[in-house]
Order: C-alpha cells, then sequence, then structure tokens
C-alpha cells in the first residue's frame, strides 16, 4: 500500500487542491495507493494514513513538503505514523527537501528524498523497493545506507504533456476543494507549467528547477479548464505555475481557449515579460477573463534587483502597473525587504518607491514580505552568509516555532536585521494594507474600509509609520485576512456553497464554447 500525503499546510478555507500528489497519483494507475489530505482531514491525517498502511507487507509513506508550517506538520505526522507502522518506508519530496536534503536524511524519519521534478524518481525508487535493486542507479533520488548519505546525479526534465492526466477522483469529494475566492463563487487551482528560465539568485524555483521552464500545450490545459467546468461546474480558476506567462503565443492560446468557458482566472507572471506582450494580447488576456495577476516586484531599489540578479528595474514595474490598470486587471506586487547588505537602505528607499507606485495604480495591491535566505550560490546568499546566517542542521530544529516564522517570511529575526527595523517593516506593511485595504477579501464592508483608511491617511500622507497601535487593534478585532498569507477566499463558513449553475448546465456551455471555438 502506498500513501501520497499533504502534511497540513493551509489557513481554515485556504483549502487547495494537492497538486504534487496528483501529479505522482498519475504515474500509479495500477498500483493500491490512496491520497490522504491534511489539509482536509487536519488532525486526524495521521490516523488515516496508518489505517491505510497498518498491516500491509510493505507500506510506503510520500510526503511533499513545503517550507512553512507544512514541513513542522511533515515531521510530526511522519514521526507519528512511523511509530505506528512497521516495516514502513518513507520518502520525502518537494522543495524544501530537494534543497535540504541532506538534513532530511540525517533524520530518521526519512529513507529517501525525490530531488525537483518528481514523477519519474519516484517510480523507479518504489520499483527498486519492490525488486530489492539497489537505487544508486535512480537519478534525481538521494538516499543513505550504512555507509552514509548518497546522492545520484540529477534527473532529466521530462515534458510535461508525456505525463497521464490528474487523478481527481482519487481525492473523494471534488467539493472540500471548490471554494469561494475574490474571484468567483466556485474557484479551483490548476498548475500548466514548471520551473522558470530566468538566474533571481533568491528564488528556490531556480535552484530546483536550473533554470528550465517546463510547459503543458494549451490544448491540454484547456481540456482541463472545460473539464472543471463540466464536471465541477466552476466559475473561476487560479493557476499555480512559478511563470504563468513566460511565453507569449502559449498564454496567448491558452487565453483564447479559456474566453468561451466564461471563466474568471489569476495567475503568476513577471514584471519585464509582461512589459513587452504587445497591446493586442493584453486586450485578449483581458477579454479571457483574466482579473489578476501576481508580481514578483521584490523592492524599490535598483542596487538591490540587481544583487537579486532580477534582471528589472524599477522603472519596469511602474510601466507595468500603468499597462495593468489601462486593461482593468490588477495587479498584485509582492516585496521582500531587508537586504543583508544594506537592510536600513533597502527599507527606506522601498517605503518611498511605494508612493510612486500608488499613484501609478491606486488599485495595486502590495504584499510586504521579509527577505529570507535560500540555500543557492549567489550575491544575496554570500552577502547572508557573511552576515553570520545559517540554516539549521536538523529537522526537530526546522519545526521550532522560530525556523516556522523564518519561512513565514515575516518575522524572520535575520542577523542583519535589527529589532527596530524589524518592526519598522511590520509598521510600514500595517499602514500600507490600511490606507489601502485588500480588494480580495470579500467580507470588507464599505465602512470598515472607510475606517481603516481614516485611520491610516494621516499616517500614509506624513510617513509617520512607527508604532499604529490603532490600525493593529482594528485588525485584531475584526480578523482580516492577509493575501500574502492566506490567499483571496471568502470566510470558511461560506465556502459550501451548490454551484450557481447545475452541471449538466455547466456542460452544455462546455460543448456550446467547443461550436464557438470550431473552425
Amino acid at each position: 500500500m502506498i500513501v501520497l500525503y499533504n502534511p497540513l499546510s493551509c489557513v481554515e478555507g485556504r483549502r487547495r487542491l494537492p497538486l504534487p500528489l496528483l501529479a505522482l497519483g498519475s504515474q500509479l494507475a495500477d498500483a493500491d495507493y490512496a491520497i490522504v489530505d491534511g489539509n482536509v482531514l487536519g488532525a486526524d491525517a495521521a490516523g488515516r494514513a496508518v489505517s491505510h498502511l497498518r498491516g500491509d507487507r510493505r507500506p510506503v509513506l510520500a510526503v511533499t513538503a513545503m517550507p512553512g508550517n507544512q514541513l513542522r506538520s511533515a515531521i510530526l505526522d511522519t514521526r507519528s505514523i512511523r511509530a505506528c507502522v512497521p516495516g514502513l518506508r518513507v520518502v520525502w519530496g518537494g522543495y524544501f527537501p530537494t534543497l535540504h536534503a541532506d538534513v532530511v536524511l540525517r533524520s530518521d524519519l526519512v529513507d529517501a528524498v525525490v530531488r525537483g521534478q518528481g514523477e519519474e524518481t519516484f517510480v523507479e525508487w518504489l520499483r527498486a523497493e519492490r525488486s530489492g535493486a539497489p537505487p544508486a542507479a535512480i537519478p534525481g533520488l538521494s538516499w543513505k545506507d550504512a555507509d552514509g548519505i548518497h546522492h545520484n546525479p540529477d534527473r532529466p526534465f521530462a515534458r510535461l504533456d508525456g505525463f497521464p492526466a490528474f487523478p481527481y477522483h482519487k481525492l473523494g469529494d471534488m467539493e472540500e476543494y471548490v471554494i469561494r475566492t475574490y474571484l468567483g463563487e466556485r474557484t479551483l487551482c490548476h498548475i500548466t507549467s514548471r520551473g522558470c528560465p530566468f538566474p533571481c539568485n533568491f528564488c528556490a524555483i531556480t535552484e530546483v528547477y536550473r533554470r528550465r521552464w517546463l510547459a503543458e500545450d494549451p490544448d491540454r490545459v484547456g481540456r482541463v479548464a472545460e473539464r472543471f467546468v463540466r464536471d465541477y461546474a466552476i466559475d473561476s480558476i487560479e493557476f499555480f505555475d512559478g511563470n504563468f506567462m513566460a511565453d507569449e503565443s502559449r498564454a496567448l492560446a491558452i487565453a483564447d481557449g479559456l474566453r468561451p468557458l466564461g471563466l474568471r482566472w489569476w495567475c503568476q507572471a513577471r514584471i519585464d515579460t509582461m512589459n513587452r506582450y504587445s497591446e493586442e494580447t493584453w486586450r485578449r488576456l483581458r477579454a479571457s477573463g483574466l482579473g489578476m495577476m501576481f508580481f514578483g516586484a521584490e523592492s524599490g531599489s535598483d542596487w538591490v534587483l540587481a544583487r537579486m540578479c532580477k534582471q528589472l528595474r524599477t522603472a519596469e514595474i511602474l510601466e507595468c502597473a500603468r499597462r495593468c490598470r489601462q486593461h482593468g486587471i490588477v495587479p498584485e506586487f509582492s516585496f521582500a525587504l531587508g537586504n543583508p547588505l544594506d537592510p536600513e537602505r533597502d527599507v527606506e528607499e522601498t517605503r518611498q518607491f511605494l508612493y510612486r507606485l500608488k499613484r501609478v495604480s491606486p488599485e495595486c495591491e502590495v504584499l510586504v514580505f521579509v527577505y529570507t535566505p535560500v540555500p543557492q550560490p549567489g550575491a544575496l546568499f554570500e552577502d547572508a552568509t557573511r552576515a553570520g546566517f545559517a540554516f539549521p542542521s536538523t529537522l526537530e530544529e526546522w519545526a521550532e516555532p522560530r525556523w516556522v516564522r523564518f519561512m513565514s517570511m515575516k518575522d524572520p529575526q535575520t542577523p542583519w536585521l535589527s529589532k527596530r527595523l524589524r518592526r519598522r517593516i511590520m509598521d510600514l506593511e500595517l499602514v500600507v494594507k490600511s490606507r489601502f485595504p485588500t480588494a480580495t477579501d470579500i467580507r470588507f464592508t464599505r465602512p470598515l474600509r472607510w475606517l481603516l483608511q481614516g485611520l491610516a491617511s494621516w499616517r500614509w500622507a506624513t510617513g509617520v509609520l512607527s508604532h499604529p497601535h490603532e490600525l493593529a487593534a482594528v485588525h485584531r478585532l475584526v480578523k482580516l485576512r492577509s493575501p500574502e498569507l492566506q490567499g483571496f477566499d471568502a470566510p470558511p463558513a461560506r465556502r459550501h456553497r451548490p454551484p450557481r449553475r447545475p452541471v449538466a448546465a455547466a456542460a452544455a456551455s462546455v460543448e456550446a464554447a467547443r461550436v464557438e471555438a470550431a473552425p
């Protein structure tokens, strides 16, 4: 028996399809396996996994692990499951194990790590486990034996179109994943590409995918969207690609395929890429239902962007904001403040830049994070190391509250940030999200929006950011959502709704879309 395990990672109401496990499951059509999703089962997830595995002659637990809350859940749940299942073999995959394979394998919890793109590596590891073949010949695998830890050569990347479709039926009730968001009443997510071709030296995607970008064919993407509309009556979709818009012709083909379905959609993109898109492409993207795009702006300082190898200048951020406003698309710009070389200057220059950005695009969303290092060669990580930064050396240390906060990019307590500067970043974030309340929190009433804007206006106008106790009190009182951590969902109590249109009607609309798109 094989259990594909998704540890709890999201806050309540932020549930998303476990895409990594669906990718693995697509390779296991003839195998006896189950998907156990901690985001659905919560505290019962580990027990459910044990019930599947206990008594099996060759039990296997495959765990996906992202940095942050999910990593802590992965550590605790793996320990709990392993203690209850004799003979259990455990393999981890995902961003964290790929970047920190030695730390994972030094633990007695994990037997092997699948690095990077995992579908083929995982299947080959399973075969070796069943046959008793040595794992040394499996590309992309890290493993251990009595002689120590071994890292096999990287696996060449495989085309996504060569993999089977995701086995959504293995998830049980798909209504658990259909949620109400800023985009629509019934939103699902999908991923159409992996990796990114750009050299940013602060981003885990660059290190894991070695600047490769692997993309599905637009027709395949269209078939998934049609299935979502036909089978689950969705009206909106989020594309969780790291760089959805990397290729203009592909993005345009996908958009043209989505337009007859009447969906609203969201994706992530690069600023300079979108600035190169033609006006015709922008118009067709908007006409297809594109309502919001997420951009990594990272800093309001050109020298910091250069040190990040971002291949971007602040003037291009402003131009992208202008074009988004021109075409009625809401941009989300994230900033990672606190560059280790000169954090004071970085924070102040970015603060000043936010005023320019908001003048160009008052409706843009601004998400403020604190820079946290990634184990990737480059100037930023070298600066961080020289400043005294070091990652934990054990999984147990990674599970400590301090490192969970570090991975949230909110209060990482890095050695180059003084307590005063950390406080200043937090105050800046609070003033910005109060003066410009997010449009993505669909619980926001107009009076509440006016209250926050009124309280924060004088601070924004005068630049007096310190000690915004009145704003903190309002946020605590009404428990407003933070889209950078929680997404743009509705409150959990309103998540389950009947389809706005029956599934049969949705299927008819798909067929009508096919007719409309036919030559």
